[in-house]
């Protein structure tokens, strides 16, 4: 019955309450005692239990960083008894957002690697001769103070987060004060950093 711990039907005690003298039989078939199915699922990293009576008492909230599925140690068909529920959806949301992780970590990579690969001295130039090209170009002091408080307002309203990637490319104008020419022409020249900071902003906010 119970190959765990090779107990059979013939060694269990059917008058005790003992968790060890109890058994359960899962989905798949294979039945074990409450104490072997309590060690396999590690029930105390979930649960609190008392000390001197043995008894579960309580959720623990002091819980291990990862959780493992629970399977069955016969046949590891994934234990589905309800008792062990709160082991189950513990171990499938600790898989989800490893699963989360992993998939955000590659993210990131390749937006290192794309960042790597940008040709930053040509963009560099290409935006000091887009600078000289219009060495004449002023604005009004009134239109000045209006773009940097717009661009206080945004950085004071959400200092924990970046800065929105629209910034620079839809709302420019409204941020920066440049002619639409100039700032069309900015857009085009640091395009690949643009569309870098875009892919990380999503990997950000997820």
């Amino acid at each position: 019955m119970d190959s765990h711990f090779r107990t059979t039907v013939e060694d269990l005690d059917t008058a005790s309450d003992n968790l060890d003298n109890i058994t359960i039989t899962l989905g798949c078939g294979h039945t074990f005692t409450v104490e072997t199915l309590d060690s396999i699922c590690e029930l105390e990293g979930v649960y609190q239990r008392d000390f001197i009576s043995r008894q579960w008492i309580g959720p623990s909230f002091s819980q291990p960083s990862f959780v493992k599925t629970p399977s069955c140690p016969t046949c590891h068909h994934l234990i589905d008894a309800r008792r062990y529920g709160r082991v189950t959806k513990r171990s499938n949301l600790d898989l989800l957002e490893r699963n989360i992780a992993t998939r955000l970590a590659k993210q990131l990579l390749s937006a290192h690697r794309a960042w790597l690969e940008v040709d930053h001295s040509s963009i560099e130039q290409a935006v000091i001769a887009q600078s000289l090209h219009r060495p004449d170009f002023t604005t009004k002091p009134r239109f000045l103070t209006a773009h940097e408080t717009l661009r206080n307002k945004l950085l004071l309203n959400d200092a924990e987060s970046i800065v929105p990637s629209d910034v620079f490319c839809k709302s420019l104008l409204r941020y920066s004060g440049l002619p639409k020419a100039d700032a069309n022409q900015w857009k085009n020249s640091t395009k690949p950093l643009l569309e870098i900071y875009e892919q990380v902003s999503k990997i950000l906010g997820t």
